[in-house]
């Protein structure tokens, strides 16, 4: 199973780099928190959770974004700006759920900002200098 998710990465990684994501990280890791792959969509800063699934009769995996999976998520992202220090910008959370059909196969579905809005609806997630 380690295998297929690390593949799952991997694939979810190129697919957004054909879409023009530039991929900064892919299964990254500090102090106990992880990010699946950390991208740049322009100014946009892209937090991306993989999920994966093996078998294509049982459909995408589901989206697991519960209140504790946000908490965990926001975590990860503020630990990753934190060490990488990266330019002011707009940050976004997004979804790639994978299904893969053969070893070298797979179906791909990215759904962007899939944490949506958060609290009230003209908050915005950003990452700013604060001096």
């Amino acid at each position: 199973m380690k295998d297929l998710q690390r593949r799952a990465r991997l694939a979810a990684a190129r697919y957004l780099e054909r879409r023009g994501f530039d991929v900064l990280d892919v299964d990254w890791r500090f102090g106990g928190r992880s990010i699946d792959i950390v991208a740049r969509e322009g100014e946009t800063l892209v937090f991306a959770a993989v999920e994966v699934r093996e078998a294509a009769e049982a459909g995408f995996p589901p989206s697991l974004n519960d209140e504790a999976q946000r908490a965990e998520r926001e975590a990860a992202a503020i630990a990753y700006l934190a060490s990488a220090r990266p330019d002011d910008g707009p940050v976004r959370f997004d979804d790639v759920s994978v299904v893969a059909f053969a070893p070298d196969r797979a179906f791909i579905r990215h759904q962007r900002n899939s944490l949506g809005e958060v609290a009230e609806p003209e908050s915005e997630r950003a990452l700013a200098g604060v001096a």
